[in-house]
């Protein structure tokens, strides 16, 4: 959770100096964008990843409280959710080829 939440976290507002003194400067109301990357596991319930569900979860709070706060300075925060690379990847290859390595699946 330290490494999703806080990173995320840590890196918004490691950037929001240089952002909101290039919206002040250049007057024209685009300060830049940050793009937080999230995935859709905590929609739903997933085995063994209440760690991983709580910290997606946080990044699209953060995601959009960021975007509420910032835009007055110019700054625009979306969020992105990964669902294929993700959820599937999970899923499909990871349970299929580890739970079935021993069958053959022709």
């Amino acid at each position: 959770m330290e490494i999703d939440t806080m990173g995320t976290y840590n890196m918004c507002h490691a950037v929001y100096p240089a952002m909101a003194k290039n919206n002040n400067e250049g007057g024209s109301g685009n300060g830049g964008v940050i793009i937080n990357i999230s995935m859709t596991l905590h929609y739903g319930a997933t085995w063994y990843q209440a760690h991983a569900s709580a910290a997606k979860s946080a990044i699209d709070s953060l995601t959009r409280t960021l975007a509420l706060e910032w835009g007055i300075d110019g700054i625009r925060v979306n969020g992105s959710k990964c669902f294929l690379i993700g959820q599937f990847f999970f899923d499909f290859i990871f349970c299929r080829f580890l739970c079935f390595s021993q069958i053959d699946l022709v």
